[in-house]
């Protein structure tokens, strides 16, 4: 089976934004209300609708990887993170079928959690991909 890619009407199904952030600001990585309202101001930022409630959960036995998870569903797909207690490393993805600007959201989100360094990635998630044979 041949891939066929129509270089002419390539168009990304969803962008997915990467974000990893290290030794961030102490007090925000640890703080249950303070990821929660971020993730709110992040929608609204990108103009994106919240699907239900976010779910913040800690757990973890290891200390190394112990801390928050989260996730927020979107109408148009999902933004997720992951805390980490003792490294206070702040792992995020967004991602949504819907182009938003990852300049404000990496902006955003750098005022926010204030890491000593960063790095981020931005993903075209599929495209026009047609199975031919």
């Amino acid at each position: 089976m041949t891939l066929y890619i129509d270089k002419e009407t390539i168009k990304p199904w969803g962008y997915h934004l990467l974000m990893n952030l290290y030794d961030c600001h102490k007090n925000v990585v640890n703080d249950k209300d303070f990821i929660e309202n971020y993730v709110i101001e992040l929608c609204d930022l990108i103009n994106v609708k919240r699907f239900g409630e976010c779910t913040i959960i800690h757990f973890g036995d290891d200390p190394d990887i112990a801390g928050f998870s989260m996730i927020q569903f979107i109408e148009t797909s999902l933004i997720s993170g992951h805390f980490v207690d003792s490294t206070r490393n702040v792992f995020l993805d967004v991602f949504s079928c819907k182009n938003f600007s990852s300049d404000n959201v990496i902006s955003f989100t750098k005022d926010a959690f204030c890491p000593r360094t960063y790095d981020m990635k931005l993903i075209e998630r599929g495209s026009n991909v047609i199975n031919k044979g």
